[in-house]
């Protein structure tokens, strides 16, 4: 009798821990769904980042190439101002011409 409580025991114990076991597994089952889930999310979230990036990257160059062209433009105005000043000061001043009549005509 005592052998049989205690076979009926460990039926019941072992009839428990499959059923645990079991709702362990479901919970696993779960678990790696969602994992798969959420990495497909990071995988489309990274492609989506580094497109942002790529673009990021565009518009700094293009800003970057205007930037610059701003400071070609500076520097070639600078030195045409320069020039046209040194042309200004090198040209012969105006003389003013004086018409004499002839005596003749007076």
């Amino acid at each position: 009798m005592y052998m049989r409580k205690e076979l009926e025991g460990a039926r019941y114990s072992n009839s428990a821990l499959l059923d645990n076991n079991s709702n362990l597994q479901v919970e696993i089952d779960s678990l790696n769904n969602h994992i798969r889930v959420i990495t497909v999310q990071n995988e489309e979230l990274t492609k989506e980042l580094d497109q942002f990036v790529q673009a990021n990257e565009a518009i700094r160059m293009r800003l970057d190439r205007k930037a610059r062209v701003q400071e070609i433009r500076a520097r070639n105005d600078q030195q045409l101002a320069h020039s046209i000043g040194v042309v200004h000061e090198s040209k012969s001043p105006i003389r003013h011409v004086v018409v004499e009549r002839s005596p003749l005509r007076r």
